[in-house]
C-alpha cells in the first residue's frame, strides 16, 4: 500500500494539471470565437477547481479586454493571494488599480515590481534609460495583436518613474501612442502629454499641447475625451489670442454631437467671434444673428450673442 501512494499521488496531480490545461484552452477557444460570458464563465470554473496562474491571468485579461475593471481587480487580488511574487500579476494588478483611479495602489504595487526585478547583465534597472533611449522619430506601430500588452508594460514602467523625470515621461507617452495607437490607452496618453506641455514648468509648450489635444480629436473621436479636448483647445485660443485657433476648433466641435441646443449655439458664437476678428465680419454678424432667432429656446447663447454684436 505504501508503495502505491506516490503513484496514487502523481495521478491526482496530473488529473489537476490537465483538468487546468483543459479549462484553459476551451475557454481561450470560446473567446476566439466571440463567446466572452461564456469563456470568462470557463477560466473562473477552472479557477475555483485548480486555482491555476495561468487561468488568473486568462480571466484578468478577459475582464480587462471587457472593461470589468473591478472584477478584474478582486480576481487579481485573489490570484495574488496565492502567487504574491509572480511579475505578470503584479503588472495586471497595477493597470487594474490604474484603470480605477487607484494611483497610490498602484504605485505601490510597481515599487514591488520594481524591487523584485533582477536587471539582465549589462543592462540599467532605470526605467529612464528604456524609456529615453527611444528614437520618437523611428517609432512605427507594432502589430495590433501585440499593442495591449505594449502599452500595459510601457505604463507599468511609467509607474516607477519619479515625477520630476519630465524628459522620461514625455518619451514615455509618445512612445506609447504611436507604438500603440489601438489600445484603449493612446487617447490617454495624448491628453497627458498634452497636460504635461501645459502644466509642468512655467513656460508652457501650447503649440505642442495643442497637436496633442487635436490629434485625441481626430485620431481618437469615440474617446471620452474629446469634449474636453475642444473646451480646453477654446480656452486656449482664447488665452493666447489666437483667433485662427479658435476659428478652426470652434467650426470642428460643430460637426460633433457632443453638445445640448444651448452649447452648440454657444460655439456658433465662438466662431463668429473669430470670423469678425479675422476679418470675416459680415459671416460672424450673420452667424451671431441666426443664434439670436433661437431666443426662446437658448437663452443663454442668444443673450451671449447679442452681447458680442454690440461689442465687436
Amino acid at each position: 500500500m505504501r508503495q502505491a501512494l506516490p503513484a496514487i499521488l502523481f495521478f491526482l496531480l496530473a488529473v489537476t494539471v490537465c483538468g487546468a490545461a483543459d479549462f484553459l484552452a476551451e475557454g481561450k477557444q470560446l473567446e476566439a470565437q466571440g463567446n466572452n460570458p461564456a469563456a470568462l464563465e470557463m477560466y473562473l470554473k477552472g479557477i475555483a477547481e485548480s486555482h491555476g496562474e495561468d487561468l488568473y491571468l486568462a480571466a484578468g485579461r478577459l475582464l480587462g479586454k471587457i472593461k470589468l475593471y473591478e472584477r478584474g481587480n478582486k480576481t487579481i487580488d485573489e490570484a495574488l493571494t496565492r502567487f504574491p511574487d509572480s511579475e505578470q500579476l503584479l503588472k495586471m494588478s497595477i493597470l487594474f488599480k490604474s484603470r480605477l483611479g487607484r494611483d497610490d495602489e498602484a504605485k505601490a504595487l510597481a515599487r514591488k515590481l520594481k524591487k523584485n526585478a533582477v536587471p539582465a547583465a549589462g543592462a540599467s534597472s532605470s526605467a529612464k534609460t528604456s524609456v529615453t533611449a527611444v528614437n520618437i522619430a523611428d517609432l512605427s506601430p507594432l502589430p495590433v495583436e501585440q499593442q495591449a500588452s505594449a502599452a500595459a508594460e510601457i505604463i507599468i514602467e511609467l509607474q516607477k518613474v519619479d515625477h520630476e523625470e519630465i524628459a522620461v515621461y514625455e518619451a514615455g507617452l509618445k512612445k506609447l501612442i504611436y507604438t500603440c495607437p489601438t489600445s484603449v490607452y493612446a487617447p490617454e496618453a495624448c491628453w497627458k502629454l498634452a497636460n504635461l506641455y501645459l502644466f509642468s514648468s512655467n513656460f508652457p509648450d501650447y503649440q505642442n499641447a495643442v497637436f496633442y489635444l487635436e490629434k485625441i480629436i481626430a485620431d481618437f473621436p469615440a474617446s471620452g475625451l474629446v469634449e474636453g479636448c475642444f473646451t480646453r483647445l477654446k480656452n486656449l485660443a482664447e488665452k493666447t489670442g489666437n483667433d485662427e485657433l479658435l476659428l478652426k476648433t470652434s467650426a470642428a466641435a460643430q460637426g460633433f454631437k457632443l453638445w445640448s441646443e444651448e452649447n452648440l449655439n454657444f460655439w456658433k458664437c465662438h466662431e463668429a467671434c473669430a470670423m469678425i476678428r479675422l476679418a470675416r465680419r459680415d459671416e460672424g454678424m450673420q452667424k451671431l444673428q441666426q443664434v439670436l432667432q433661437n431666443r426662446d429656446t437658448t437663452p443663454r447663447s442668444a443673450e451671449y450673442a447679442e452681447f458680442l454684436i454690440g461689442n465687436l
